[in-house]
């Protein structure tokens, strides 16, 4: 059972107060941007509003006179945190529910267009990058978010609350700050899953909840692994990035991955019901 180290000074408040200061403000002067006539700042001030995370994590380790998180958070970036036998999970699950998902959306009625590889309009911020070029952004980018998430602000909550709270809380609070955005025209996903109008914003929220208890479960069971937080984080990315998927098709994957993390909750309560 997974236990928070609780001789960790941890500070949840300050971290997450201190994140949403520092993303939703350089996000909002990309939302600004994206509305002038040159857009040569906005994809450097998008992907700066990804590090706020990070950027508050090693905040409040610098002030931190606890040298053990220091270490803690060392150790938990290292590779020989990941276990072996969870690397085809890591790596292949999310893909593999977007491709069933892609599947089952053929069986009501959807082309097969679905199983093309998508490519982005040329006007949004990632639409002039080639496939690998997108691969290496997101992960810079998933990297950037999940060194704050998982470094520091899913160990803050665990020091708080038992860790189906935990997930409940962070899956809140990083819906919440993606919600800028939504506002940034010529941006990437979320510009574009406001368009498509409400009940797909929904589905993109709900989606976050069960992708938050899916990756701390693997995040958890690899000995808080932060590097499989990064890869499961990159690896749904870059298959939403990589496939056509369709509005119906993206409530076929909400489903399966709510079944998903249904199940991992099931089978597993004693790590997130008991203190």
């Amino acid at each position: 059972m997974y236990q928070a180290n609780q001789t960790l000074n941890y500070k949840p408040i300050n971290f997450f107060l201190l994140t949403f200061l520092f993303t939703y403000v350089t996000w909002f002067i990309a939302v600004y941007i994206s509305y002038q006539p040159s857009l040569e700042l906005l994809f450097p001030f998008i992907l700066i509003g990804m590090a706020g995370p990070s950027i508050a994590a090693l905040f409040m380790l610098i002030r931190t006179k606890n040298k053990n998180m220091w270490v803690d958070f060392y150790q938990r970036l290292q590779p020989s945190k990941i276990r072996i036998t969870f690397i085809p999970f890591i790596f292949l699950f999310i893909p593999f529910m977007v491709i069933c998902a892609i599947a089952v959306s053929l069986l009501l009625g959807l082309s097969t267009k679905g199983f093309s590889f998508a490519q982005l309009p040329s006007d949004q911020a990632l639409g002039n990058m080639g496939l690998i070029a997108i691969l290496f952004v997101i992960i810079f980018s998933c990297s950037l978010e999940e060194i704050g998430w998982r470094g520091y602000g899913i160990e803050s909550l665990k020091s708080k609350f038992n860790f189906w709270n935990t997930s409940i809380i962070f899956a809140f609070l990083w819906s919440l700050w993606h919600v800028p955005a939504f506002f940034i025209r010529n941006g990437y996903f979320q510009q574009e899953v406001w368009q498509l109008g409400f009940v797909q914003t929904i589905v993109y929220f709900a989606t976050l909840f069960s992708l938050t208890f899916l990756i701390n479960w693997a995040y958890v069971k690899n000995n808080r692994s932060i590097l499989v937080a990064i890869f499961m984080h990159t690896m749904s990315n870059f298959s939403v990035a990589l496939f056509h998927i369709e509005p119906v098709t993206k409530i076929v994957l909400m489903i399966f991955l709510f079944i998903a993390a249904a199940i991992v909750v099931t089978k597993d309560k004693e790590l997130f019901f008991k203190n």
